[in-house]
């Protein structure tokens, strides 16, 4: 195995959802992928703290900025793998496009 993002809700959702991609991180790593894009992670590695709880304004300025990174990983990902909620998400059904469109392969947490 090799590359793989992890793409879910984030937004209204407490600490914007990080356990949830943190767990699957760990998940991921057991199953024996090489690497892992987590935004979450990422976010973390940034400055980002999910305990504040951040103005939507905020968000509207780092939207474009943080898409275009995110999508970048799907770019350089072998798969994607999608949380549940994901069809909630406007970020998260953007990113599933992609990998669609990359013609990556795609999981789904079951």
């Amino acid at each position: 195995m090799s590359t793989i993002y992890i793409a879910g809700p984030m937004r209204d959702i407490e600490k914007y959802n990080f356990t949830a991609f943190f767990d699957a991180e760990d998940r991921l790593r057991r199953c024996g992928w090489d690497e892992i894009f987590n935004p979450a992670r990422i976010d973390c590695d940034d400055g980002f703290d999910p305990n504040i709880e951040h103005p939507e304004y905020e968000w509207k300025e780092v939207k474009c900025t943080v898409f275009k990174r995110d999508v970048e990983c799907i770019f350089n990902s072998d798969a994607i793998y999608m949380l549940k909620g994901w069809e909630n998400s406007k970020g998260a059904r953007a990113e599933h496009a992609v990998a669609v469109f990359l013609g990556i392969e795609i999981y789904y947490e079951s």
